[in-house]
């Protein structure tokens, strides 16, 4: 079979959504191309099932977004995250923030293992190179590739916008020059939304790009088939995932308890994920404002198997986005709670979201609490049809990035 150089951040086993979508995705493509995998080894230390061979290359890991997944902190730990917060803010942090990691420090630390890719690729006939963004590193890495390699065609999944400034400590400076990298490096842009081909197409006058969505493992939820909520005493509703401060937790809750109390229900809210301190604050704060007919339950990060099963037990799937910035991707997660057949609520104003979502599999939220109380009640009276769910099989994605590589290497 051709070979393929695939540079990510996750293999398969890392419990985070890119882990998901890389082992559904492969296990139908590396059936068909041999692939040679290069990933951050925060993201995966052993080596993947689907690769011929597997390198690895140190970031040294993300920073810490000041993460504590412990809800239950005594005093002591209280102020040690507040202190943290402190630092966050100054201006010791700000020159650290804008120069963590920067491409010169992240290829010294790295020589070797770009060594040793470079002199596998010497050896052996790649046929093209898939990246897949918006991690930093691996275009990093791509760059070095192409000086020596400028021939090997190059594919570039984006599975959101580079530049945007969610969740990560990079300088815009730093996020725009990987942009500007890929935009002139590659010769066709996978896209995973329409919010993102527009930016691309629209903004950055990319010519070779195309949509393909995001999907879910058709294995996984084949036996699910959907359950209405409205006769439930007690309704369990499942947020898969982090939490950061921008996706506003606090209301999500607050809206929660109106609606138990209104429609006089029990609600359970389970959170699977890792949660950060102003996160963890705002649970705290929201705590104060429901009456007890609303169970808030911090599960933590757990194996994706296990994220999986909560899915599948849950009544409503939660999706929150931030208030500004994630207006152009779609979150993975979404697809899943498509495949599992749980109505979702998702507090979001993204016009991608709301028009895959809203009074179809679910319904979509102001980041208001009355209006998240309204968008539940729809949910509790309304009936709503998954049997469309299977176009969003990881094979038809699978099938449909087989074809732009051949089309790429000319097959």
């Amino acid at each position: 079979m051709k070979k393929i150089l695939f540079l990510g951040d996750c293999i398969e086993g890392y419990p985070k959504i890119a882990s998901v979508r890389y082992a559904g995705i492969m296990k139908y493509l590396s059936k068909r191309f041999d692939f040679v995998v290069v990933n951050d080894s925060f993201f995966g230390e052993n080596r993947s099932q689907y690769s011929i061979e597997n390198f690895k290359f140190n970031n040294k890991g993300p920073v810490k977004n000041i993460k504590e997944t412990n809800f239950n902190l005594n005093f002591k730990q209280k102020v040690k995250v507040k202190v943290k917060n402190i630092i966050k803010k100054s201006y010791i942090f700000k020159i650290y923030k804008k120069n963590q990691m920067n491409e010169r420090k992240f290829i010294q630390k790295n020589k070797e293992v770009i060594k040793d890719v470079c002199d596998f690729i010497e050896k052996n006939k790649i046929e093209a190179i898939f990246i897949t963004i918006p991690s930093i590193y691996p275009v990093y890495i791509l760059k070095e590739i192409n000086k020596n390699y400028p021939e090997i065609p190059i594919i570039a999944e984006i599975r959101d916008i580079i530049a945007n400034e969610i969740d990560t400590n990079m300088s815009k400076k730093i996020l725009l020059n990987c942009e500007d990298s890929i935009i002139e490096l590659a010769d066709n842009i996978i896209c995973l939304s329409e919010g993102i081909y527009d930016y691309y197409k629209n903004v950055k006058n990319v010519r070779n790009i195309e949509i393909i969505k995001n999907g879910y493992n058709t294995e996984d939820f084949e036996e699910c088939s959907y359950k209405p909520v409205m006769d439930k005493d007690k309704i369990v509703f499942s947020h898969i995932g982090s939490i950061y401060g921008g996706r506003n937790i606090k209301d999500f809750i607050i809206g929660v308890d109106k609606f138990a109390i209104k429609e006089n229900k029990k609600c359970i809210i389970n959170l699977m994920g890792n949660l950060d301190s102003i996160a963890l604050e705002d649970i705290e704060s929201a705590k104060k404002h429901i009456n007890g007919n609303s169970i808030i339950n911090i599960l933590g990060m757990k194996s994706p198997d296990e994220a999986l099963l909560e899915l599948k037990n849950t009544d409503i799937s939660v999706i929150l986005t931030h208030k500004t910035g994630s207006e152009y991707a779609i979150p993975g997660k979404v697809f899943e709670c498509i495949g599992a057949c749980k109505p979702i609520i998702a507090v979001s104003e993204d016009k991608n979201l709301i028009s895959l979502i809203h009074n179809i599999y679910g319904q979509c939220a102001k980041h208001e609490v009355d209006d998240i109380l309204i968008n539940i009640q729809k949910i509790l009276n309304t009936d709503y049809n998954f049997d469309d769910r299977f176009k969003f099989s990881r094979k038809n994605q699978a099938d449909k990035i087989e074809n732009v590589i051949n089309t790429i290497i000319g097959d």
